[in-house]
């Protein structure tokens, strides 16, 4: 998951280099898009929700 954290400063970078000739609306609907990418996962990928989910059941195991 971590990997695709560039995704969202690459994203985040692009917004806050807008100009203000630049659709700003688009800019932050590209960064909504992609944080939701990560965060979901997207097609293949279980992102952060699957983190979550890995990490409650390595504590339940870990705590026994």
């Amino acid at each position: 998951m971590r990997r695709h954290l560039d995704k969202i400063h690459d994203a985040l970078n692009r917004l806050e280099a807008a100009g203000p000739e630049d659709d700003l609306s688009g800019l932050l609907d590209d960064l909504e898009k992609v944080v939701k990418e990560v965060r979901d996962g997207g097609a293949l990928g279980s992102g952060a929700h699957g983190h979550r989910r890995a990490r409650k059941e390595y504590l339940e195991l870990k705590d026994g």
